[in-house]
């Protein structure tokens, strides 16, 4: 923290021209060779280490996602992927509606990287000024054709936007000259400032734990918050709308989709924001803790309401499971949902179990190694059915458990409706009622294992936060379903990588 770094202008130092080869490549062959990540397992003893400091960056690689990137070569032609329909920009679809006010604005961009995210959003704004923050000499062949376009409204600042010093030098600076500070009692100063706009590329890979922090990106995050309550950075400029690209280790703690992991700083998160939207993600969401696939089915049908009245919808190869569930047709609100297989196989694990199973029949593998490999002896099971054989048992366990939480859900109904008959009551009888019903019901739970008795509890939590008005979560008042993203879509791949405003 605290380093001070100097910032370049297009055509001096590491801005001046270089030769670069003329023969166009994919965008992911531009990061594999800029890059150079050090994976683990990939680095052999003796051999020397490069530098990392944000060679693990993680980068945006399909062209399906944003459409069209600008390439180092030609003099910024530009290029597509070939695997993907370059026409197409699932991200910037889901976005356009609500980036309407922010035409001709100001943006703060951290970590560009290869620019491909920063010039889409840039061509559908037009800012006046566009903002890089970025560090890493390695990336400027990528920004040299945003940097030289006639009239180019980018400029560089190589600094590290990881670093709340470098926020203070652009505001001391003046590099913002459009922009305004904002005293208590100004005019806008308790608004959204629609002429502002932050953009930022947060995830690394693969992640290390910064102090009590998961990750870099998730203490970064949650300073972001922080600057919002406080009005402290760019937030002095009125309140900023923030675009940030992030792993789901940050996400889990800023959106989570289950009460369970709900912590103080999603609440403080939720004090500040107005909202907080996924836009795009993995399929199932982050966190080890689940809530119960009936419970997505109920949220999800009420998403498909809201996109029904609007006209609204997602591309057909970026729906995810629960929201295909839904394609039926949205039904009444709270109208419980049968589990089936489709639903189930919404948790990883269940569609490796379906893919094992299926393999198992059509003879892919078989159950012992001796049959496979015409050896005799010892009958030892093969990797594959080994895991089948696991993974069965676990679904066994599993259905098992929530066949006895339903039961518990459905009693604990019955409770409810038992308590307000109680509670009409005179009061010589109610409080012995109240007594009865509640050690009735105590009784009954506890002749459960734990493992079930916890599932309650989070399944419990769970329905009652969904069915608050509105919902306690964030993510159940989602107008939209985020569009699923693929690991092969970034550069390192990487599953869990989310878009969140």
């Amino acid at each position: 923290m605290g380093r001070s770094q100097a910032m370049a202008r297009p055509g001096t130092g590491i801005f001046a021209r270089t030769v670069l080869s003329p023969r166009p490549a994919p965008v992911r062959r531009f990061i594999s060779v800029l890059g150079k990540p050090v994976r683990p397992g990939n680095v052999k003893s003796g051999k020397p280490q490069i530098d990392i400091s944000s060679r693990f960056r993680v980068n945006i690689a399909s062209s399906n996602l944003c459409g069209w990137f600008i390439s180092p070569h030609n003099n910024g032609a530009l290029l597509s992927d070939t695997n993907h329909n370059w026409t197409s920009d699932d991200i910037l679809e889901q976005l356009a509606p609500s980036l309407r006010a922010y035409k001709n604005c100001d943006i703060i961009d951290v970590n560009p990287g290869t620019g491909l995210w920063s010039s889409k959003v840039h061509g559908h704004l037009k800012p006046r000024t566009h903002l890089l923050i970025e560090p890493d000499n390695d990336y400027i062949p990528f920004l040299l054709p945003l940097l030289n376009q006639p009239e180019s409204t980018y400029r560089h600042v190589q600094l590290s936007g990881m670093e709340w010093s470098s926020y203070e030098k652009i505001i001391d600076d003046g590099l913002l000259p459009n922009q305004k500070i904002l005293k208590e009692g100004d005019p806008g100063y308790g608004s959204t400032n629609s002429t502002l706009l932050f953009l930022a590329n947060l995830g690394q890979y693969p992640e290390k734990r910064w102090g009590d922090f998961k990750s870099i990106s998730h203490l970064m995050i949650h300073q972001l918050i922080t600057a919002i309550r406080t009005r402290s950075l760019f937030h002095q400029y009125g309140f900023v709308r923030m675009l940030i690209w992030t792993m789901d280790t940050a996400k889990t703690a800023l959106l989570p989709r289950t009460v369970a992991n709900r912590r103080r700083f999603t609440i403080q998160a939720e004090v500040a924001c107005e909202k907080i939207h996924e836009v795009a993600g993995a399929e199932g969401g982050p966190g080890k803790n689940r809530r119960d696939i009936d419970i997505d089915i109920v949220s999800s049908k009420r998403v498909a309401m809201l996109l029904e009245q609007n006209g609204l919808g997602t591309p057909e190869d970026r729906k995810g499971i629960d929201e295909k569930d839904t394609e039926g047709g949205p039904t009444q609100e709270g109208k419980e949902t049968e589990r089936g297989d489709v639903n189930g196989s919404g948790r990883l694990w269940r569609k490796e179990l379906k893919a094992l199973e299926e393999d198992y029949k059509s003879n892919k593998f078989s159950r012992f190694a001796a049959e496979q490999g015409g050896q005799v002896g010892r009958r030892v099971p093969t990797k594959n059915y080994a895991r089948l054989s696991h993974l069965r048992t676990f679904a066994s366990q599993m259905q098992k458990r929530k066949t006895a939480v339903d039961r518990l859900l459905k009693i604990e109904e019955g409770l409810e409706a038992d308590t307000e008959l109680a509670m009409s009551m005179e009061p010589e009888q109610r409080d012995g009622e109240l007594a009865k019903l509640a050690e009735d019901y105590r009784k009954e739970v506890e002749k459960h294992p734990i493992s079930v008795q916890e599932g309650l509890a989070l399944a419990s939590d769970d329905r009652r936060a969904l069915a608050a008005d509105p919902p306690l979560l964030m993510w159940d008042r989602r107008m939209q379903e985020p569009i699923i993203v693929q690991n092969s879509e970034f550069e390192p791949p990487v599953r869990g990588y989310s878009f969140i405003h």
